[in-house]
């Protein structure tokens, strides 16, 4: 199920109007820090094996 439908699931449930304007946004920073964080836990490796 993906996240769009679970939220359109959700406020069937829960019976309110959930504003979501920004949600790409917030999936597109979670992204990025996880993609940082990626890159320096390699950088550490890399470090730690010389």
């Amino acid at each position: 199920m993906s996240v769009q439908e679970k939220l359109i699931e959700q406020t069937g449930v829960i019976g309110e109007k959930l504003e979501i304007g920004s949600f790409e946004k917030l999936i597109q920073t979670l992204l990025d820090l996880t993609f940082m964080l990626e890159i320096k836990l390699l950088q550490l490796l890399v470090y730690l094996t010389i």
